[in-house]
């Protein structure tokens, strides 16, 4: 596995190239045409494909989702991005990702299929899943963008239901500098004829005219209120049951509550009574994932990188540890915007660690986020550079992990920045 892997970074000349003339050509050679084009009665198509794109909250819609329609007795096949610890993380059937051996008689037929066209990563990643969710028959296939939406290689397929979760500045480089230019972007998967549905509460101004007139919008169609440790979701659509939950949801309840308004228009039933045990334990990896180690250090993993996702990290902060501070162990992308991403998190962190992501060409140095940190008020005193994780960490006697003495006293962690920076973490306590 971990060679094909090797080997499709190597495949296509750039790691990022938008379009999708190469991936439709490969699909539609192994036989996804019918996939690719509007469905009317006719149609021997039997799953139901769920395109969703957005700035945040697409992998906690696809999460959600699944434990939805297996509540409702249904099959899912789900891919997301990135990964963690493990390229299977992308692909899973009804929740499980699938095997090494799966993923590779997909890479095989793939790579048959091609011919002289090269791939990219992606690219390869997005026809594997839709070769298995095929294989395995599974009803709904739950589909995350990657990048942007209208040149996604995701939107090479033509979905059945569209939604966005969240509109804001990230891959400026590749969507746009403005939240307007990148709605045109995620408003991109949409396709004439199907629902659509908006978990965006503050739209851009431009996007009421790009999305159809009978768009389901957050605050609009649907609703989510949290109040005295109670979470109620309910519809204008006097047709629809409204329910409340009584369980904590660790994932944004702006995805959760897009995720039942789909399960609504497919024509389910939403789950009121039940709705507890449907959404009981909920949660994503390296979504405010809270771990502790042998020393009893508590360690909350976050993959936020950009300022939107840093708002709602520090949301949860405020929720969770009242006027608790952190140590941080921190590392993002060149390309981002570090100071802003920083900016909501700073009253939790006393001291910071900027973690050397060498093998990222896109990260950014530790001198480079230093400078960023002494801009926004950080005592110099405060920041530590790290050239490898593993300076943070030691074993103990018992083969557990604690935070070694010689860096820290912190007994509470934040590691955030990017998915790279929770799985670097990950990886050397695990």
């Amino acid at each position: 596995m971990n060679e094909w892997l090797a080997w499709l970074e190597t495949l296509h000349p750039a790691e990022i190239e938008l379009g999708l003339s190469r991936i439709s050509s490969v699909a539609c050679t192994l036989g996804f045409a019918p996939l690719m084009q509007p469905r009317d009665e006719s149609a021997s198509v039997a799953c139901k494909l769920i395109t969703v794109a957005g700035t945040n909250g697409k992998g906690s819609f696809v999460t959600s989702c699944e434990a939805l329609f297996a509540h409702a007795g249904k099959t899912t096949g789900a891919y997301t991005s990135p990964h963690i610890l493990a390229y299977n993380e992308r692909i899973r059937i009804n929740g499980a990702p699938v095997s090494d051996a799966t993923i590779i008689h997909a890479f095989e037929r793939i790579d048959l299929a091609r011919g002289d066209l090269t791939l990219t990563y992606f690219e390869f990643s997005t026809l594997a899943a839709a070769l298995i969710f095929r294989d395995a028959g599974v009803d709904y296939w739950l589909l995350e963008v990657g990048l942007g939406g209208r040149l996604d290689a995701v939107n090479c397929f033509f979905p059945d239901v569209a939604v966005i979760t969240s509109i804001d500045l990230d891959h400026q480089n590749w969507l746009g500098d403005t939240r307007e230019a990148i709605a045109v972007e995620k408003a991109g998967i949409i396709r004439s004829g199907i629902p659509v549905v908006c978990a965006e509460p503050n739209p851009p101004e431009n996007l009421p005219r790009i999305l159809p007139q009978d768009t389901y919008y957050i605050d609009v169609a649907f609703h989510v209120l949290q109040e005295a440790g109670r979470v109620q979701f309910f519809w204008t659509d006097e047709d629809t049951t409204n329910c409340t939950s009584q369980v904590e949801c660790a994932l944004p309840l702006s995805s959760v509550a897009a995720a039942l308004q789909v399960f609504s228009l497919e024509g389910y039933a939403v789950p009121g009574d039940t709705l507890d045990q449907t959404i009981s334990g909920l949660a994503l990896a390296g979504r405010f994932q809270r771990k502790f180690l042998a020393d009893g250090t508590e360690i909350v993993f976050d993959v936020a990188h950009n300022p939107a996702a840093t708002q709602l990290l520090a949301k949860n902060l405020a929720a969770n540890y009242e006027a608790q501070k952190f140590d941080a162990l921190v590392a993002m992308m060149a390309d981002k915007d570090i100071a802003a991403a920083l900016q909501p998190v700073l009253p939790w962190v006393d001291h910071w660690y900027l973690l050397e992501l060498a093998d990222i060409p896109r990260a950014a140095t530790t001198e480079q986020f230093r400078a960023q940190l002494l801009e926004l008020g950080v005592a110099p005193e405060n920041i530590y550079a790290l050239e490898h994780t593993s300076d943070f960490f030691s074993n103990c006697d018992d083969a557990g992990v604690k935070v070694s003495s010689q860096v820290s006293a912190a007994k509470r962690l934040l590691v955030f920045g990017s998915f790279y920076t929770v799985a670097n973490v990950l990886n050397e306590i695990q």
